[in-house]
């Protein structure tokens, strides 16, 4: 089962004696607003399920969740992920 380890590995995180220091007192950049997911294509997951899906079309939809913002996107960047995300996923 993909992410077995993953409670784990948090309760071990919470018990941690190390403090997180910043010298800024809200969270901004990137960081604001990372969601903890991320979109992948192809699978195994969605193989299993029948769903098709190509890097292709996860590519060209990735800039229609950005909205206004799309264009501050890194599109190397983009291009990897969507071409690449699917060999970090355990069938």
């Amino acid at each position: 089962m993909a992410g077995r380890g993953s409670p784990r590995r948090s309760r071990r995180a919470l018990r941690a004696r190390r403090p997180c220091c910043s010298r800024r007192t809200r969270t901004r950049g990137s960081t604001a607003w990372s969601i903890g997911s991320i979109t992948a294509t192809g699978t195994p997951h969605q193989i299993k399920r029948g769903i098709s899906d190509r890097p292709e079309d996860h590519y060209a939809d990735m800039p229609l969740f950005a909205g206004a913002l799309a264009d501050r996107d890194n599109d190397e960047l983009r291009r990897i992920l969507c071409d690449e995300v699917r060999m970090h996923f355990a069938g």
